[in-house]
């Protein structure tokens, strides 16, 4: 059952490190939606070759944000791996805890519970400016491309 709390922490963790990525590339100077959409891809892994990927490149302050969310996330997909073969592999005990079908159970419920919460505009509202005012005080995000921005 630890194993399935792992998991769901784990997924926690992603979403909160993406929103935390995103509004530091916000502070540098990035529309939320590019930010959002280059933060969830450098995290995930997933490559795009867009001018907005060039925008992120191009900033060695943007360069350093999205190379720490790569290292995260490649740490963040094999804990993920890891806890779910553990949960799956463990040697069953007698009683509820250890059926399948509950485990199962257990993942699909606690994965809707942090998605709805995760994407909830109302939590949105209230850690976006927490997340900001954290990433002002404790760095120095804002080195805006001001060529960029008056083009």
């Amino acid at each position: 059952m630890l194993s399935l709390l792992a998991v769901l922490l784990v997924l926690s963790l992603s979403l909160l490190i993406v929103r935390i990525g995103t509004m530091a590339l916000v502070l540098t100077g990035l529309s939320p939606q590019i930010a959002r959409f280059q933060a969830r891809s450098t995290y995930f892994g997933v490559g795009f070759t867009t001018l907005e990927s060039e925008k992120v490149i191009n900033n060695p302050v943007r360069r350093e944000i999205t190379l720490t969310l790569m290292l995260l996330g490649n740490a963040g997909v094999i804990t993920m791996i890891g806890s779910l073969v553990v949960t799956f592999v463990q040697v069953p005990d007698e009683g509820l805890l250890s059926q399948i079908w509950f485990r199962w159970l257990v993942i699909i419920i606690g994965i809707s519970l942090v998605v709805v919460i995760g994407y909830s505009k109302w939590v949105n509202r209230r850690l976006s400016p927490l997340v900001t005012w954290a990433l002002r005080r404790f760095t120095r995000l804002d080195a805006f491309d001001y060529s960029a921005m008056l083009h």
